[in-house]
């Protein structure tokens, strides 16, 4: 089987992180990726509808819920890299071989890079802060998050998230 190579720019143009997409199942993510490096089980009452499941791949988070649909079975509900600020963690861990194109992202970017970059890039967003963190909103919902980092004195880009509204029925 050959390369998997998943462009973030689709994060926030599609929706999508590479072949993934909201509403997959547990089976069809590692399939694509491989098995994951840690596997976590939130479920207590199996009649929870915010029963979750989460796969890792280093950074990279899948959450999954099992009321996503009327079918009961855990689906792909968000996912997320809220690790950026630290170095070497873009690529993750896979066990098959994927290659993430980072697009815009490197460690280190500023909130006024990446705005600048954006605006190349012709991406419209909304712009706010939740107590500590400055969230850039996109039509589709997905969010790169900035948070203040004394190392570099600057506000840079802690990651990115795709948790768009669930779908509970």
């Amino acid at each position: 089987m050959g390369k998997t190579i998943i462009n973030l720019k689709d994060l926030f143009t599609k929706g999508r992180f590479g072949e993934i997409q909201l509403g997959n199942t547990i089976n069809e993510v590692i399939e694509i990726l491989g098995e994951p490096v840690g596997v976590c089980d939130s479920e207590s009452d199996p009649n929870d509808k915010y029963n979750v499941k989460f796969l890792t791949y280093d950074s990279y988070e899948f959450w999954f819920i099992k009321f996503f649909d009327s079918s009961k079975t855990y689906k792909l509900s968000a996912f997320q890299n809220d690790s950026y600020s630290y170095k070497n963690t873009y690529e993750g861990f896979f066990e098959k071989e994927v290659i993430i194109d980072t697009w815009l992202f490197r460690h280190g970017i500023t909130l006024k890079e990446m705005e600048k970059a954006l605006q190349i890039e012709q991406l419209q967003y909304e712009k706010y802060k939740k107590v500590e963190t400055i969230y850039l909103e996109f039509e589709n919902k997905s969010k790169m998050l900035f948070e203040y980092s004394e190392d570099l004195n600057s506000i840079i880009c802690a990651g990115w998230m795709f948790h768009p509204e669930l779908h509970f029925n």
